[in-house]
């Protein structure tokens, strides 16, 4: 039986969520593919599963990377997802504090200039 490309993503998915025998899972869909109702919470579960793989994936490309990262803030170095820019959630909360401090500064000098 021939598969399309949305049962081998749909097939990758499952795997990714843990579950083995994806060939009997095709082979069921083909059988029942007028019994099936998709309910919202099946999308929402695989939705949740694609998230999580990609979460790991970012990860896992991080490690493998050859660069070493610095904190924005501290400039430590640091591992862990490839879009991460703080060290820790500290140094994210004090970077953006510090953000808004510059932003308030910047328009009450404006108001002043303005006056």
């Amino acid at each position: 039986m021939e598969t399309s490309r949305r049962q081998r993503r749909f097939a990758n998915i499952c795997l990714g969520a843990g579950i083995i025998d994806v060939d009997h899972l095709i082979d069921e869909l083909h059988r029942h593919r007028q019994e099936i109702t998709i309910e919202p919470w099946m999308v929402e579960e695989l939705a949740k599963s694609e998230r999580s793989l990609r979460r790991w994936r970012l990860h896992l490309e991080a490690l493998l990377a050859d660069e070493p990262r610095m904190c924005a803030r501290c400039r430590k170095s640091m591992t862990g997802r490839a879009d991460r820019k703080f060290c820790s959630d500290e140094c994210r909360i004090a970077a953006h504090r510090s953000k808004q401090r510059r932003v308030a500064t910047a328009r009450a000098v404006d108001e002043v200039v303005l006056l």
